[in-house]
C-alpha cells in the first residue's frame, strides 16, 4: 500500500503538469471537445436584465412585498398621455373616453382610472353633462396634477395592470392603441423604464465584448509583433468565455444586470494575466534546451509566479467586495459569500505552497 504523502504527491500540481507536458495533443483535444460542448449551449443562454431581477429573494422585505402582491395585487401602472386644446371639449373627451375601453381590453390590464371612468362613477344616470362634471371635480385637489393637468390640456389614464413577469407585451399592446388614435398621446412608467433599460442592457452586451476584444488585439499586436502574440491571450480568453457562457446556459443560469460585466471583465482581466506566459517562457527557454525540461521550468514557473497569484487572489478579493456592496449586511447571502471568498483564496495559498 502507498504512503499518504506518495499519493498526494501524485495527484499534485506537479504531476498533473507533467503528465499535460507528456501528452499535450490529448490536453488540445480534450479542452477543444469541452470548448465545443459548452459552445452548442450558447444558443441557451437566458437574459435577465430586468430591473425586477435585482431583488434578493430571501430579504424580508421581498417577503413582505410578495404578500402584499399576493393580498391587493401589483401596484404597478403605466400612464398614457393624452393632450388636447382642451380637455372637456365633448369631441376630445369622446376620444378619451374610447381611449380608455380600448385600453382596458389589453390583457394583462387590470382596470383603468381615467375622467371618463371618474365621470361615469359620479353620474349614475347618464344625464350629467361635461361642465356639471368639470364644476364638481375643479375644487378636488386629488385630480390636480395627477388625472388633469392644472391648465386642462392635458390628462393621464392610469393603467393598473395585473402581477404578471413579463410587461413587454403589454407595453407593446398600448404602443399599437395610440399610434391609431388622433390625440398626442405616449405612455410613461416604470414598466416603461424597466422594459428600456432590459432592451438597451442586452444591445450592450453584444456590442461592448466584441469591441473590446478588437481593441485589445490590437493593442497586443502593437507590443508583440507577432500572430502568437495575439492568438494565444486571445484564444485563452475566447474559450474562457465560451466556458463560462456555455455552463450557465446548460445550468440554466440567466445574464442578469449585474453579471453583464463579466465578458468585458474576463478580456481585459484575462488577457492582462495570460501576457505573463511569455515572459516567464523567455525564462524557462534560457535554462534549458530541452523542450520537456522548458515546460516544466516553465510551467511550475508560472504557478509560483508571485505576481500571478497576488494578482488573482486581489482579484478575488475585490470581486468579493463588490459583491458585498450590492448585498444587504448581516444576512446569510453575505456570509455564504465571505465563506466562498476564503475557500477560493485558501486553494489557490495551497497550490502555490505545494509548488
Amino acid at each position: 500500500m502507498k504512503p499518504a504523502s506518495s499519493v498526494a504527491a501524485h495527484l499534485g500540481p506537479k504531476s498533473l503538469l507533467r503528465t499535460i507536458i507528456q501528452h499535450p495533443w490529448h490536453v488540445i483535444i480534450i479542452n477543444l471537445v469541452i470548448t465545443l460542448i459548452f459552445a452548442v449551449q450558447l444558443p441557451n443562454l437566458r437574459f435577465r436584465t430586468s430591473i425586477y431581477d435585482l431583488a434578493i429573494e430571501d430579504l424580508p422585505q421581498t417577503k413582505q412585498y410578495q404578500t402584499f402582491k399576493q393580498t391587493f395585487g401589483s401596484e404597478e401602472i403605466i400612464l398614457v398621455v393624452a393632450k388636447a386644446q382642451h380637455i372637456f371639449d365633448p369631441k376630445a373627451f369622446a376620444q378619451l373616453d374610447n381611449l380608455g375601453k380600448k385600453l382596458s381590453k389589453v390583457k394583462g390590464v387590470k382596470r383603468i382610472i381615467s375622467l371618463p371612468e371618474a365621470r361615469r362613477a359620479i353620474d349614475l344616470s347618464g344625464q350629467m353633462s361635461l361642465g356639471e362634471f368639470r364644476a364638481i371635480i375643479s375644487p378636488i385637489e386629488s385630480f390636480k396634477n395627477n388625472l388633469i393637468s392644472w391648465g386642462e390640456r392635458t390628462t393621464a389614464i392610469c393603467l393598473v395592470l395585473k402581477d404578471i413577469k413579463s410587461k413587454k407585451t403589454i407595453i407593446e399592446k398600448v404602443k399599437e392603441i395610440i399610434k391609431e388614435e388622433p390625440l398626442y398621446l405616449y405612455q410613461i412608467g416604470m414598466p416603461i423604464v424597466a422594459n428600456a433599460l432590459a432592451r438597451f442592457t442586452k444591445k450592450d452586451f453584444f456590442h461592448l465584448p466584441p469591441i473590446t476584444f478588437l481593441i485589445i488585439a490590437l493593442v497586443l499586436f502593437l507590443f508583440m509583433r507577432t500572430p502568437m502574440g495575439v492568438i494565444i491571450p486571445a484564444g485563452s480568453v475566447i474559450m474562457g468565455l465560451i466556458w463560462t457562457f456555455g455552463l450557465m446556459a446548460w445550468t440554466g443560469t440567466p445574464l442578469s444586470m449585474l453579471t453583464m460585466i463579466v465578458p468585458v471583465f474576463l478580456i481585459a482581466v484575462g488577457t492582462a494575466y495570460c501576457m505573463y506566459i511569455f515572459p516567464e517562457y523567455d525564462l524557462a527557454l534560457s535554462k534549458s534546451d530541452k523542450p520537456v525540461h522548458i515546460h516544466m521550468n516553465f510551467g511550475i514557473a508560472s504557478y509560483k509566479s508571485p505576481s500571478l497569484y497576488d494578482s488573482t487572489e486581489d482579484l478575488i478579493t475585490k470581486a468579493f467586495k463588490e459583491i458585498n456592496l450590492a448585498l444587504p449586511k448581516k444576512t446569510e447571502i453575505e456570509q455564504e459569500y465571505q465563506i466562498n471568498r476564503l475557500i477560493l483564496v485558501a486553494i489557490f495559498r495551497y497550490t502555490k505552497l505545494k509548488l
